[in-house]
């Protein structure tokens, strides 16, 4: 599985560039579909939220009504405010509800359009982020926390312990690479700033993942059956619907509408959605057939995940910067003002 999306990637990426402006999305889809694996999750988890880093774990269904606005505003501050933990605690060591499946397409679609500010009228996103940033100290903790999860799990002998040690080393290394980085404030960034700044984050994540993968393969093999059943735990299916509803949820009227495009700007803008459409169905692509029954095929499905959001953001940006560029002053200022509603966000979440 994780070397598939790469085609399925290219198929759809040529399929966006070759096509006319204006095909229709009977067409794109006519063409996507046959290469690609379509959702077999139809159970929305949730819109893509972001958990707030550092606060107790709540189940999915208990935050859709009321977290939804505050997710709305989550990239006011950085991406993914939580990657850390929703990375390596989904892979290594699940605890209650986990965010990283609800990241998805629809991160990409949303940060076309500008955040929304959070309710509370905080300009973090999420408690703790913004202080935490290129923090070692709050990244040793993170690793801290994650270490003793898993040691707590299988009480690692004293012989197993120095695949452990090293396995503790590369996750406080794994979280100072994803937290060592200050991005610009979302709220401010030009859209194709946001997809970027969002790439970067996201391949940061990846290298991180990479970082632990040979250490936690490592401490893996020195433990009893016993222990990796009890590290391992029950599968559970990642839910990942939401990809398709955010290409469902494309806000072209919305685009079109602040700044009135002449012809071949909405030639652009009619690329731009194909490509999205193709981009969105390749990240959807990567989402399990079934639940991956170990830690090591979760922290593997993980960065599969993280591969085919890295490629989808990279396209999407040159898509969407080509229509940036073409737009006038007037209309680059229009473009910002654009925002996600919190208030749909939420309607939308507690629909599902």
């Amino acid at each position: 599985m994780r070397s598939r999306f790469l085609p399925i990637c290219l198929v759809a990426l040529s399929a966006a560039t070759a096509m006319p402006a204006a095909a229709s999305a009977a067409n794109v889809f006519g063409i996507l579909s046959a290469p690609m694996r379509m959702i077999r999750h139809l159970a929305v988890h949730g819109p893509y939220y972001h958990r707030h880093h550092g606060r107790p774990r709540v189940a999915s269904h208990a935050v859709r009504g009321a977290g939804a606005a505050a997710a709305a505003g989550a990239l006011t501050a950085t991406y993914w405010p939580g990657a850390f933990d929703d990375v390596f605690g989904y892979a290594l060591a699940p605890s209650g509800d986990n965010g990283f499946w609800s990241h998805g397409a629809g991160d990409l679609v949303a940060a076309t359009l500008k955040p929304a500010a959070p309710r509370d009228g905080s300009t973090t996103g999420a408690a703790g982020t913004a202080g935490d940033c290129n923090n070692a100290a709050a990244a040793t903790r993170e690793a801290d926390d994650i270490y003793k999860r898993i040691a707590d799990r299988v009480t690692p002998t004293p012989a197993q312990r120095g695949a452990f040690d090293d396995l503790h080393a590369a996750l406080t290394k794994a979280s100072q690479r994803i937290d060592g980085g200050c991005p610009a404030s979302f709220a401010k960034a030009a859209p194709p700033e946001r997809l970027k700044a969002i790439a970067d984050r996201l391949s940061d994540m990846r290298q991180a993942v990479l970082i632990v993968r040979t250490p936690f393969e490592a401490a893996y093999r020195t433990l009893t059956p016993k222990q990796k059943e009890a590290l391992n735990g029950a599968p559970a299916a990642p839910a990942c619907g939401a990809d398709m509803a955010a290409a469902q949820g494309w806000p072209g009227d919305a685009i079109a509408q602040a700044v009135q495009p002449n012809e071949d700007q909405q030639a652009g803008l009619e690329a731009l959605r194909i490509t999205t459409l193709g981009m969105t169905q390749s990240v959807a692509a990567s989402c399990p057939d079934n639940p991956p029954r170990t830690a090591l095929a979760r922290l593997d499905a993980a960065g599969d995940r993280l591969n085919a959001m890295i490629y989808a953001a990279r396209v999407i940006d040159r898509s969407l910067a080509n229509v940036y560029m073409s737009l006038t002053n007037e209309q680059k200022a229009k473009f910002q003002t654009l925002r996600r509603s919190a208030r749909r966000d939420a309607q939308s979440a507690e629909a599902r």
